[in-house]
């Protein structure tokens, strides 16, 4: 970690995390930085232009020279920036680490710089930029930042995992609703790195359908974009370089990352009870269940027509003879095991935050929930991942196991 050191004027890219005191004026992901104080968060770098004075590191984990200000910024980001204007809808795509989220970034403040209102969608619910892991984030604003961590949340659309697989259409849908309600002059959506192969080809076909893109800005790696290209030829594209600074992430880096997330949106977080009759489960059928109990096991039926969902708290086995008399495929759901399920709570079709499935008591018509939020909760939104309080990945449900 190196503290205490100064930069003068020149091209940087620093690791976070850092602090950095600005004394002069310089650049970072194209927003003017005057006599101001720089905090890079753990796990992420960004691009640091000194144009005069000197900048004092407090703290930094990192700090690499950059031979030219093309080597942060390639002069074709320049170039488009100029290009885009009011009412232009920004579709970005590229594979993992080709410097998406920074040229959004980028693009957003070279915008703001010109008056212009940018909104920000951003799909990777695994690498969340904007709004916690596990939704689609939406922002809008009006003025430069330096870092995503400032960003102001202003809605997101709920899908409670962290890849892809088994979301495609919750993924198009969500870009579908945010983009709807928002009223900006500018929207750039940024997409994740999944990039190969047909479902990643049909996901970006859904996303680009809804959005009706007026760009398509690919970062294209050894053209692993191509088939893409193909797929969506019928759009404006333009393809641009990818950053010479720009350093691989490591997957610990990445789960790392999350972890650090997940964390601060729980923080100072508490434990809510909700009476189930006052909030509308949404994603899953345990608030349609019939429950009863049998012997001290509480069990529920709900048949959707395919399968017979079986929530339960106790012995299943003391369930035997009553499930021995419905017919049919049944899918058995353990509600202890469900500790910390990831949910999303709404007001309405606000999204409020992210919580964790504490417990369920469907003979009382109590759920208890851990998370914070500052508002009534009216919906509650049952994910896929279970989660540890420091955010570690613990088990994954199939899509549809919930109904």
């Amino acid at each position: 970690m190196l503290a205490r050191e100064e930069l003068g004027k020149g091209f940087y890219v620093v690791g976070g995390p850092a602090k950095l005191y600005v004394d002069g004026e310089g650049e970072v992901f194209g927003a003017e930085v005057n006599r101001d104080v720089l905090t890079i968060p753990s796990r992420r770098q960004a691009p640091l232009i000194v144009r005069s004075g000197v900048v004092y590191i407090e703290e930094a984990r990192y700090v690499v020279d950059s031979p030219s200000e093309e080597y942060l910024i390639p002069s074709d980001w320049v170039r488009i920036a100029s290009e885009i204007g009011e009412g232009d809808r920004i579709l970005i795509l590229g594979g993992v680490d080709t410097g998406k989220s920074g040229l959004t970034l980028y693009l957003a403040n070279r915008l703001i710089a010109r008056g212009l209102k940018v909104g920000i969608i951003d799909t990777d619910i695994g690498q969340s930029d904007v709004g916690p892991p596990g939704t689609i984030g939406y922002s809008s604003i009006d003025k430069q930042f330096y870092t995503y961590q400032d960003i102001p949340l202003n809605n997101a659309y709920f899908i409670g995992d962290i890849t892809p697989a088994g979301h495609l259409l919750q993924l198009v849908t969500g870009v579908e609703t945010l983009n709807r309600t928002g009223s900006d002059d500018v929207t750039i959506v940024n997409t994740c790195g999944y990039i190969h192969g047909g479902r990643a080809r049909a996901l970006k076909k859904g996303i680009a359908e809804v959005l009706d893109p007026t760009m398509i800005i690919f970062l294209d790696r050894e053209g692993e974009l191509t088939h893409l290209k193909h797929a969506l030829s019928r759009y404006r594209q333009t393809t641009l370089e990818i950053p010479s600074a720009i350093k691989p992430k490591r997957m610990v880096e990445r789960i790392d990352y999350r972890k650090l997330l997940i964390e601060s949106y729980f923080e100072n977080a508490s434990i809510m009870s909700f009476r189930m009759e006052n909030i509308y489960l949404d994603n899953t059928v345990l608030g349609e269940a019939c429950y009863k109990v049998f012997r001290g096991t509480v069990y529920g039926l709900y048949w959707d027509g395919e399968y017979t969902y079986v929530p339960y708290t106790g012995d299943r086995k003391a369930l035997e003879n009553i499930l021995d008399k419905v017919e049919g495929r049944k899918i058995f759901i353990n509600l202890a095991r469900l500790k910390g399920l990831l949910v999303g709570l709404y007001k309405g079709d606000r999204f409020l935050n992210i919580g964790m499935l504490e417990s369920m008591d469907p003979i009382e018509g109590l759920i208890n929930i851990y998370s914070k939020v500052d508002d009534r909760v009216d919906r509650v939104v049952f994910g896929y991942l279970i989660i540890s309080p420091d955010g570690s990945r613990l088990a994954r449900l199939r899509p549809g196991f919930l109904g």
